[in-house]
């Protein structure tokens, strides 16, 4: 009988160690489960980890090409402010030589126009000179033939003219 209790006690024994067995193995499952997904949700934090770290290693070199080119930009609006700034003072130099220019063709026109003023009344005073001057010719001539008119009618006249000289 003792045999039988103490394989009656082996039996519960070794039940309640299949017991602990199954249970350890249930825990073993789920802590490999566990496990599992610690390790599953470890790499995907890591591969989003090393994503934002090569995200940051893009947006680093991606700032440092904005920053070249902000460099670049304002170099350029310097050459450009300073372009900007010999272009008004050249204008401005330009305004004032068009204004003298200007100055300077309107005395001109006015010259001009006195110029031809006065070439206009020289002219007219030569027309005026030329028609006296034939005018006299004609009575010169008109005084010569009727000298000689004369002095063929009356031979006296001129030899009385000639002891005069």
């Amino acid at each position: 009988q003792q045999a039988e209790e103490k394989q009656k006690e082996l039996a519960e024994e070794m039940s309640k160690l299949h017991s602990e067995l199954d249970a350890l193995k249930n825990k073993n499952e789920e802590l490999s489960e566990s496990r599992d997904q610690q390790k599953h949700w470890h790499l995907e934090n890591k591969k989003w980890a090393e994503g934002l770290v090569e995200k940051n290693r893009s947006l680093e070199t991606k700032l440092s090409d904005c920053e070249k080119q902000v460099s670049a930009l304002e170099s350029n609006v310097t050459t450009l402010k300073e372009s900007y700034n010999a272009s008004s003072i050249k204008e401005k130099d330009a305004v004032k030589t068009l204004a003298l220019n200007t100055k300077l063709m309107s005395k001109l026109q006015s010259d001009l126009d006195e110029l031809r003023f006065q070439y206009k009344e020289k002219v007219e005073t030569e027309k005026a000179l030329q028609e006296l001057i034939a005018e006299l010719h004609i009575k010169l001539k008109q005084a010569s033939v009727f000298y000689h008119n004369l002095e063929s009618q009356f031979p006296e006249i001129a030899s009385a003219i000639e002891e005069r000289d």
